[in-house]
């Protein structure tokens, strides 16, 4: 039996426009990845909500679900939070000592931030 890995695999592609180059680390609420962004040609990071007591990724090595039903409501709530980082994050884009936000997308089940562009999704994406 193969060990499972939360992680997205390596050339994996989001939101038509992000191919995941390696995950870089995984906390208790998400996944962190080296990126590629073929719509500015550059390396980025994304994030991904993924905590990790509350959802787990199907064998298609994408999607994403609540471990259970009795879940869903904090998944649900984790996502609104999410999202809201995100912006929070993105309106501070030009305080030097403040991560910048660029993009935030929704795929998979999941949400996501590009720490890099801008866009309004849900997983979060960086400029790196």
């Amino acid at each position: 039996m193969q060990d499972y890995k939360p992680d997205l695999q390596e050339n994996t592609m989001l939101n038509g426009r992000y191919r995941i180059i390696k995950s870089l680390g995984m906390g208790g609420f998400g996944i962190t990845y080296k990126a590629y962004d073929n719509f500015e040609n550059m390396e980025c990071a994304i994030k991904e909500l993924f905590p990790k007591d509350l959802v787990m990724r199907l064998e298609d090595g994408q999607t994403v679900i609540p471990v259970s039903a009795s879940k869903v409501p904090l998944v649900e709530h984790g996502k609104e939070r999410f999202l809201e980082e995100a912006g929070i994050l993105k309106k501070l884009n030009n305080v030097a000592s403040v991560v910048s936000v660029f993009n935030f997308f929704e795929t998979n089940g999941t949400k996501k931030k590009r720490k890099t562009k801008k866009k309004k999704m849900t997983m979060m994406t960086k400029k790196i």
